[in-house]
């Protein structure tokens, strides 16, 4: 029985045994027929550069909000039920934390711990800590237990199950929803 040396039997091999031949190809017949468009990429840290949802009359509310993978989205083009307080609604009610702000949903109940600070945010009867709360979508850059709201121009409420489209929070909470802060 002989035995094959280990490097013919690697993927890295294989393509390159696969490409050699193309390798052998007149550069001067393939120059003359690809001829790309030049491609530009833009890209932005902001995490409103798609654009805020327009607000409905009042200025508290948003129209629609963050929608995870989707984008920002209209609340009639989601099959969820989004609604994003807004700066105004965070300075007009003087909250000074995320729980203060989203006493104001219907759907949301709003827990403290013993003896510390800890907020827990109840989306239709499932529990969502804050350490789960996302930052502009990404999770774990929030403190641990008193979320301000200094930062935020929106407070976004997402309810049902949004894993799928924000991701799985770190700790295994949102089934009944998700918290975007989006500054």
């Amino acid at each position: 029985m002989t035995k094959t040396p280990h490097f013919i039997r690697s993927p890295l091999a294989t393509a390159i045994i696969l490409t050699l031949p193309l390798a052998t190809i007149n550069q001067s017949v393939l120059a003359d027929e690809l001829v790309m468009e030049p491609i530009t990429v833009e890209a932005s840290a902001d995490a409103s550069a798609e654009g805020l949802s327009p607000v409905y009359p009042g200025g508290q509310v948003a129209r629609g909000g963050r929608a995870g993978i989707l984008g920002t989205r209209d609340n009639a083009d989601t099959p969820f039920s989004i609604t994003s307080y807004t700066s105004e609604l965070i300075q007009d009610k003087q909250a000074r934390s995320v729980g203060d702000v989203l006493q104001n949903d219907p759907s949301v109940r709003v827990a403290r711990g013993f003896g510390n600070f800890q907020e827990s945010y109840f989306i239709r009867g499932f529990v969502l800590s804050s350490d789960d709360t996302a930052f502009n979508g990404l999770y774990s850059l929030l403190p641990r237990q008193y979320i301000a709201t200094e930062l935020f121009e929106r407070v976004e409420v997402l309810r049902g199950a949004s894993n799928f489209l924000s991701g799985a929070t770190p700790g295994g909470g949102g089934l009944g929803g998700a918290i975007n802060l989006t500054t």
